[in-house]
């Protein structure tokens, strides 16, 4: 019995050390998500960022793809539908998130 007894301590020590280290980054996570969802509600509020909305034509423009090289919204839609995201870079969670 002694070694089930020490079995279930050495669980409950290791249970008890990673709630201590999981529910605080929990809670991180929520107040982080929480401040982006406000922030993302107050840019929509505020009418700054007033993108096209599905079946909208935008104008022609001309931006450089991952590699670089300079492309127009006009060739790429020779080619079929068009979904255009803006990548802001590997240091921006959101970003990689939506890729």
């Amino acid at each position: 019995m002694r070694i089930k007894a020490e079995g279930y301590r050495k669980r409950h020590h290791c249970m008890m050390k990673l709630m201590n280290i999981c529910l605080p980054l929990r809670k991180q996570h929520l107040r982080k998500s929480s401040t982006y969802a406000r922030a993302i509600q107050e840019l929509e509020e505020s009418g700054i960022a007033q993108g096209l909305k599905e079946g909208d034509k935008a104008t022609d423009f001309m931006l450089p793809d991952a590699t670089g090289q300079l492309v127009t919204l006009s060739e790429e839609l020779s080619n079929g539908p068009v979904i255009l995201t803006f990548y802001r870079g590997g240091w921006c969670p959101y970003c990689n998130l939506e890729l």
